[in-house]
């Protein structure tokens, strides 16, 4: 039985691609909404449907709505970042007032969290209300549903989203990439809830897929969704990263330095530039391509404690990306109209299966692949089969996937000698002192690990990798690398210094720091660190010794990061 479908923003780039799917499908009436009714009708005489005028600020909103009797009221229009105050949910209240089933394309965290609200009152009345049916967070939920199926502990969460620079852009898209870029968005990172700038951190994505040609050496920086809030909780994942780059080039190195000069209070909100950004992407438009994907991974412990990272990549060709945001909503119209949906609000999580994502996918010119590798973390690779004969706290400690977290306390003794002092000084070791808080944060990088030590407020911090020429482990701090002869037993580890350069100049062994540093456990199954640096003519340097335990990682409730709704 047909039934009436009403869109609002109907006519805008992802509403309109959602109402063309739904209007040759030919099974139910689409309304198409807006502010603009010589726009919808415009869209209307083109594609089909019937047109209407709404407008969600006017104060007769919510009646002129019921008046056009929809079973199923989708929000396409947004950005929803800007829905705030009392009307922030005016279409979904609208909606559950006329007895209408709801969904939403946001990809605001705020607003999808908010929409739960709404829960107890949908049950009652027999309403289903999504929230976030877009690519993010149905889509990558859909995808992560599937991926960690068979892990026991999920380290790492990561979706990337790699448009092609054809894809249009409207101004509520323009104005929802601006509204995060520079600001501080809330991540879940090591365990507990932080903070980063958005369109920041530009990191390098490769897409692959069997059979198609890859989309190499994109840049994609951090974005903020839904998922970043949700996903900790619903996967007890301890990291969750969501990043997005732009092509060609030049539009994601633009958006960076406004973010970075945003970030620094250089500039003010960025709304104003939303019409510049928009007109110079469209000039640089020939410079792209009409190619775009998306990559999931997902890193953690099977079962057998093995490290694995799944993935999933899907790559998009003949300027279909944008269609891609409306592949959930159509998905989950024909379901809700068809009865297949449990009333309620909250977010679109987990809403299908892969196989019917797969039909959703299917007229598009996309094509998807999946991988497993193998994907030891930096102290797996250097020690090879000894790394399980460690203690199982410290393999917990160097278990190091995004970001771990541990903290504890630490005796420091500092040399006495001028000359030591400045060294200390110049590497940034602590002062002395009987019982230091310390916090040690190691971050993954794409070639090891960085280590922030952070002792009675005083933080120092160095890199270890590995060689490659050698295989073995290297330590830096600035402009020296010291080569380190990693040793490991059933004990603990030891890491004596071997050799060391200086801006790459090779230090002199008489030169070299007297390096003393081993891992070990005590008594209550708490790993333990005890370091002691002396240099010629300098004698000691610094002694720090002392006991770590993991962060308690915290509530991962989403409300444990920001308010869920704005009232």
């Amino acid at each position: 039985m047909s039934k009436r479908i009403l869109i609002l923003g109907g006519y805008g780039v992802f509403g309109g691609l959602l109402a063309r799917r739904l209007i040759s499908d030919a099974r139910h009436t689409i309304v198409i909404a807006g502010r603009s009714f010589a726009k919808a009708q415009n869209f209307s005489r083109q594609f089909g449907g019937e047109a209407a005028r709404l407008d969600r600020g006017s104060a007769t909103f919510a009646s002129d709505l019921a008046a056009l009797k929809p079973a199923l009221v989708i929000d396409a229009a947004g950005p929803f970042q800007r829905y705030q105050g009392d009307r922030a949910f005016a279409v979904a209240e609208a909606a559950l007032d006329c007895g209408a089933h709801y969904l939403d394309l946001s990809d605001d965290a705020r607003f999808t969290l908010g929409v739960a609200k709404f829960d107890q009152v949908a049950k009652a009345r027999g309403l289903v209300m999504l929230s976030g049916a877009s690519t993010v967070p149905a889509i990558s939920s859909c995808v992560v549903n599937a991926l960690a199926s068979n892990f026991e502990t999920i380290d790492l969460i990561e979706t990337t989203i790699l448009p092609g620079a054809k894809a249009p852009r409207g101004r509520s898209v323009v104005k929802a990439v601006l509204d995060q870029t520079g600001e501080a968005l809330k991540v879940f990172r090591g365990g507990r809830f932080t903070e980063v700038a958005g369109w920041s951190d530009a990191q390098r994505r490769d897409l692959y897929v069997e059979g198609e040609a890859p989309i190499l050496r994109r840049k994609a920086s951090r974005i903020g969704a839904p998922d970043l809030l949700l996903f900790p909780e619903r996967y007890q994942a301890r990291s969750v990263i969501l990043r997005a780059g732009l092509e060609p080039g030049l539009l994601q190195s633009g958006l960076s330095a406004l973010g970075a000069l945003r970030g620094a209070r250089v500039l003010p909100p960025l709304e104003p530039f939303a019409m510049p950004l928009r007109w110079m992407a469209k000039q640089i438009e020939p410079f792209g391509t009409d190619r775009g994907g998306m990559l999931v991974r997902v890193i953690g412990r099977d079962r057998d404690a093995a490290r694995i990272e799944k993935t999933w990549t899907l790559i998009v060709n003949g300027g279909d990306g944008p269609h891609i945001p409306a592949v959930a909503p159509y998905l989950m119209a024909n379901k809700i109209l068809a009865g297949d949906g449990a009333p309620g609000a909250r977010a679109c999580l987990g809403a299908f299966s892969m196989s019917e994502l797969a039909d959703g996918l299917a007229p598009l010119l996309a094509r998807t692949d999946d991988g497993e590798y193998d994907a030891p973390v930096l102290f797996e690779r250097l020690l090879g089969a000894k790394y399980r004969d460690l203690p199982p706290a410290l393999r917990a400690l160097h278990d190091v996937t995004d970001q771990r977290v541990w903290q504890g306390t630490a005796h420091i003794e500092r040399g006495r000698s001028w000359i030591s002092s400045l060294i200390a000084s110049c590497f940034g070791f602590p002062m002395s002192v009987n019982e230091a808080k310390t916090e040690v944060v190691f971050d993954e990088t794409p070639r090891g690990e960085t280590w922030t030590r952070t002792m009675d407020g005083r933080r120092f911090r160095s890199h270890l990798g590995m060689s490659k020429h050698t295989g073995a482990l290297t330590e830096r701090f600035g402009p020296f690398v010291f080569d380190i002869d990693l040793q490991a037993s059933s004990e603990g580890l030891s890491f004596p210094v071997t050799g060391g350069r200086c801006l790459g100049v090779p230090i002199p062994k008489a030169l070299l720091p007297a390096v003393e540093a081993r891992e070990f456990v005590n008594e209550q199954g708490e790993p333990c660190f005890d370091v002691r640096v002396s240099a010629p003519l300098a004698g000691l340097v610094v002694h720090y010794k002392g006991r770590l335990t993991p962060l308690s990682p915290a509530a991962a409730r989403p409300d444990a990061a920001l308010p869920v709704a704005a009232e």
